[in-house]
């Protein structure tokens, strides 16, 4: 065999090669909660919900492959922040989070309020109104809107799995309060009780709340990808795309205002 021949094979044996290490390179886990979080995620929902859906498709958009696991939500928040796989979705940004992921930009905004039991006379105008009573917030979940009440002692903490389980202790009366974005609330509601008017909100806001993919600062080349996602994300709002997926999941796209407002 002429060397010519030998060194054509070799380069070629080398191109195929590097073109699947750059492949293997370009194929992300990303993972979110076990339970399910509609409209937004869950193994059950059409896509594995909307944000599920805009996550694959701009990780697609980088011309790159996704798989999502589902998880409890603190094995995913494990999993993430040990770098082991992309990122963990949808998460807020709170202060000790901030300390070891990065952020993408917002893909849902909502305003966190209290659940009570439709014929409760819990009032919340000031936090001295919720003195005495039991919250609960599922493990894995962020607790920065309502740790200063827990710390204070004003209320008491109940942390079950999944956010479910929350709304079940609510409808028993053995908690009084669950805090969480009104669609997620009303979503699982609708899901597991046959009355949702039994639940309703109290009026005043926690706080504004941002969905993120959220990408541990350990992992290589963290910053450069979620820059190549986050570009990926406003060329589809640019598109169009982002309110057509929300009409797609029956989500109503909130106010661009309130995408300002989200920490």
């Amino acid at each position: 065999m002429r060397p010519t021949t030998v060194f054509r094979q070799f380069m070629l044996l080398a191109i195929f090669f590097f073109a699947l290490v750059a492949q293997a390179e370009e194929s992300y886990i990303v993972v979110t909660g076990a339970d399910s979080n509609p409209p937004f995620s869950g193994p059950e929902l059409p896509q594995g919900g909307l944000i599920t859906e805009i996550i694959r498709e701009a990780i697609a958009r980088m011309g790159a492959e996704s798989q999502v696991e589902y998880l409890p939500w603190n094995h995913a928040y494990r999993r993430a922040d040990s770098a082991l796989v992309l990122g963990a979705y949808p998460y807020v940004k709170d202060a000790e989070r901030l300390q070891h992921f990065f952020f993408s930009t917002p893909l849902y905004v909502t305003v966190e309020r209290f659940f009570v039991v439709h014929d409760s006379d819990i009032t919340f105008s000031r936090d001295s109104d919720l003195q005495g009573l039991i919250l609960c917030r599922p493990l894995g979940y962020s607790l920065e809107s309502v740790n200063h009440l827990i710390e204070q002692n004003v209320v008491r903490l109940w942390a079950p799995n999944d956010l479910a389980t929350c709304f079940q202790l609510l409808a028993a009366g053995r908690v009084n309060l669950v805090p969480i974005g009104e669609e997620t609330g009303y979503s699982v509601i609708a899901e597991n009780f046959p009355a949702p008017d039994d639940f309703k909100v109290l009026t005043k806001p926690i706080q504004v709340n941002g969905y993120h993919l959220m990408v541990s600062k350990e992992y290589p080349h963290a910053t450069e990808i979620l820059q190549r996602f986050d570009d990926e994300v406003m060329g589809m709002w640019n598109e169009g795309r982002i309110a057509a997926l929300y009409a797609k999941h029956h989500t109503a796209l909130p106010p661009v205002e309130m995408f300002h407002l989200a920490p």
